[in-house]
């Protein structure tokens, strides 16, 4: 996937929370379909669906009483001039120096993980995504 895509992606979800949207359109790409996969099975979105006749993907995103965001804001760590990678050693010196509850998205030799599924399985890779919680 280009980073550009990841990058409009990560805005779209950013902009659509800060104007409580009830959805927002992003395109359609098999890491776009992952990490949609990855944010509903920890609850930061309410779910998706393809868009038939374009190629976009709908995504209806989740607030909890009162309108609050599960989610402050995702941030993209490796871009294309700097790219992050990180071993098990300081992936888990890196979640206990942040405080709260921030995820982390990586791109391992096993596929695109959360943090805590990598330090179960002891292995690391390049930090693709932050999400600050």
């Amino acid at each position: 996937m280009q980073n550009s895509i990841l990058s409009i992606f990560l805005s779209k979800l950013n902009i659509a929370k800060q104007g409580h949207f009830v959805s927002v359109k992003v395109e359609n790409t098999g890491m776009t379909l992952k990490l949609l996969e990855m944010f509903e099975e920890i609850g930061i979105i309410r779910g998706y669906h393809i868009v038939s006749g374009e190629n976009k993907i709908k995504v209806v995103l989740r607030y909890v009483k009162g309108s609050f965001n599960i989610f402050f804001k995702m941030v993209q760590i490796s871009r294309p001039g700097r790219r992050v990678y990180v071993d098990i050693m300081h992936l888990v010196k890196l979640k206990e120096r942040e405080s709260g509850n921030n995820i982390y998205i990586l791109s391992t030799p096993y596929g695109i993980m959360f943090d805590s599924e990598c330090i179960f399985r002891r292995v690391g890779g390049e930090v693709i995504i932050k999400i600050i919680m």
